[in-house]
């Protein structure tokens, strides 16, 4: 194998490697921030007497700034996972290379040759993870509707408005996300990426 491309590949395993941790990184983030932020909102409430006059419109404010938050966290997911593609596909395209000239002889491969799979997978272990960050935004755009609506608003009717919102916002993030990743990783990354040729 010559040396640029032994070099390629070690380089695109080390980028494989970081986007797949990143991507775990910002999973337990948004783990941590979910459970966080009901706990902060339980403290508040806690408090009894004294904030019962404005708990709602305090907690429908930080539940729609942390709505925004882990919208933010799903973009840098979804970015990240478009980025961890394009190394693997190189790493793939390498193998491949080498199958075919330097190691003709070897004939039982068992590893990745695909260059044009689709950054967006229905089995992939990323998306599932979209899908939970997703589902997080959407119970956090409920549950800001429901505090928004709290005092304004019979509880029955809130809850059926409040539940459909989570849902709807819920597929919008995902559906968003999922479109995202299978649009451009139909591209070449520097269309995809840097827009190059546009």
């Amino acid at each position: 194998m010559n040396e640029f491309l032994k070099l390629e590949y070690e380089q695109c395993m080390a980028l494989v490697k970081y986007y797949d941790e990143r991507h775990h990184s910002l999973m337990k983030f948004t783990a941590g921030f979910s459970s966080g932020v009901p706990t902060l909102l339980l403290a508040i409430y806690g408090l009894g007497d004294k904030v019962a006059p404005v708990f709602w419109d305090v907690a429908s404010f930080v539940l729609l700034v942390s709505t925004i938050g882990l919208a933010s966290v799903l973009i840098a997911i979804t970015q990240t996972r478009l980025y961890f593609v394009y190394p693997a596909r190189q790493l793939n395209a390498i193998r491949r290379e080498f199958l075919r000239t330097a190691a003709a002889d070897f004939s039982d491969n068992q590893m990745y040759l695909d260059t044009n799979f689709n950054a967006f997978k229905w089995g992939s272990s990323h998306t599932v993870q979209q899908a939970i960050v997703a589902l997080q935004i959407g119970l956090f755009a409920g549950l800001a509707s429901f505090a928004l609506n709290a005092a304004t608003m019979d509880r029955a009717r809130n809850v059926c408005i409040s539940s459909i919102a989570a849902v709807a916002v819920a597929l919008v993030a995902f559906g968003a996300s999922a479109i995202y990743l299978w649009r451009k990783s139909r591209l070449h990354p520097d269309k995809s990426v840097h827009r190059q040729g546009e």
